[in-house]
């Protein structure tokens, strides 16, 4: 079979423009990879920026925090300088008590305590009580969160044994969850000089 001159015309620019298709590919393919590595790093530096920009609007928030505490309010966190360990004492045993007949724990014991770490002093409360594990994250949280601070400087959890038992033949309720704590709370303050000597 043997071609004509216009269907040799029609192979040759044929072939042509397959030629060309493939020239322009290898040479288009990788521009169109750089292009879509481009469109990546352009959105993730989008999101980067976005994040800066929430900060940068976050920035008011916490220099209006800085001035709050630098005017006199975190004066508001901590006991007033001075006041006698015997009354810190005495109230931080009321606020933990009221916080956790609050939160429904039973409170077994609560007695004064302090302690020193470095040139500070703490004065507080030793408790043990119990309660179901939400009353108890509660009361620890509500400690944790109170002003003035309170720091929680010994803890010990463990779980109470049910003592229920089921019928016979009757599966057992599930139980609820109950834990004892054994928690130390105080509130630090700094040694005064006579106390360092």
């Amino acid at each position: 079979m043997s071609l004509n001159a216009r269907q040799r015309v029609l192979a040759a620019w044929g072939a042509v423009a397959i030629l060309t298709l493939l020239v322009a590919s290898e040479l288009l393919g990788p521009l169109f990879q750089q292009s879509a590595l481009y469109d990546r790093e352009i959105a993730r530096d989008f999101r980067i920026l976005e994040k800066l920009l929430q900060l940068d609007a976050a920035r008011e928030d916490i220099e209006a925090a800085t001035r709050a505490h630098s005017d006199g309010n975190a004066a508001a966190l901590v006991y007033p300088a001075g006041m006698d360990q015997n009354d810190i004492s005495l109230d931080v045993q009321k606020r933990v008590t009221e916080i956790l007949n609050q939160t429904g724990a039973s409170v077994a014991t609560i007695a004064a305590y302090t302690t020193k770490e470095g040139t500070y002093e703490g004065a507080g409360v030793k408790a043990r009580f119990s309660g179901s594990l939400e009353s108890v994250s509660q009361a620890l949280h509500e400690i944790e969160t109170g002003t003035p601070l309170l720091l929680v400087d010994e803890l010990s959890i463990s779980p109470v044994q049910n003592r229920r038992r089921a019928r016979r033949n009757q599966p057992a309720p599930p139980a609820e969850q109950v834990a004892q704590i054994d928690i130390a709370v105080v509130a630090f303050m700094p040694m005064t000089t006579e106390d360092l000597k």
